[in-house]
């Protein structure tokens, strides 16, 4: 109950933080990593608004995560022979899209040349990522991220290199579940409501596998 409460204050205060940038609601879910309970959730924190979408629960709501996904892109690429110190392009770069071409850029709107894969990530670069997408390919990504549990609603060509980007829509609670595999060595961690559903785990990268 207190870290229901706790949790409740904090999306208040950001919320009111972002008022400005007419952010109205916002929404968490706290687990406890060893063993997937999920310790505190609020699907709002305006419940009793009377703004529109309210009484809605966002942490079951699709939406773009945004670059929220992008560590699953080099988790894939460390599948596929690719290490922390593997060199990435952060240069201007070009990709065929549907009909058109789609030339991408950082979010400051800069190129910074050649980076290690390890920068690339923590940096969040956007160049670098598209360039594994486009390499490793879109189906096969597409095809490890359903794996992860986000069950994305179009096939690979509708998203395209920007999967990685996410412009694919998941929700918190998928998104949540999905990162468990980075504190559990590989395996994904069901959620768990209540004390007495039983515990359980899906093991998503091998011992063979793991050279993160």
């Amino acid at each position: 109950k207190d870290l229901q409460l706790k949790v409740l204050k904090i999306l208040d205060n950001q919320v009111s933080l972002l008022k400005h940038k007419n952010v109205n609601k916002a929404a968490a879910i706290v687990i406890d990593n060893d063993s997937g309970d999920i310790l505190a959730y609020h699907g709002t924190n305006d419940f009793f608004g009377e703004t529109s979408g309210s009484q809605l629960d966002s942490v079951l709501l699709r939406r773009q995560p945004g670059s929220a996904v992008k560590p699953f892109t080099y988790l894939f690429a460390f599948e596929n022979g690719f290490n922390t110190s593997s060199l990435l392009p952060d240069i201007p770069i070009s990709f065929n899209v549907g009909a058109g071409v789609y030339k991408p850029r950082n979010y400051n709107e800069k190129f910074t040349g050649p980076r290690i894969l390890a920068d690339s990530l923590a940096n969040s670069l956007n160049i670098p990522a598209l360039f594994l997408v486009d390499i490793l390919g879109v189906d096969k990504l597409f095809a490890f991220y359903n794996k992860l549990g986000f069950k994305l609603s179009h096939d690979p060509d509708y998203y395209g290199v920007g999967i990685t980007l996410g412009n694919a829509e998941v929700s918190l609670m998928q998104l949540v579940r999905a990162y468990t595999l980075f504190s559990s060595g590989g395996n994904i961690r069901n959620l768990r409501f209540l004390l007495n559903e039983k515990k359980s785990n899906l093991e998503l990268v091998s011992d063979s596998q793991k050279s993160w």
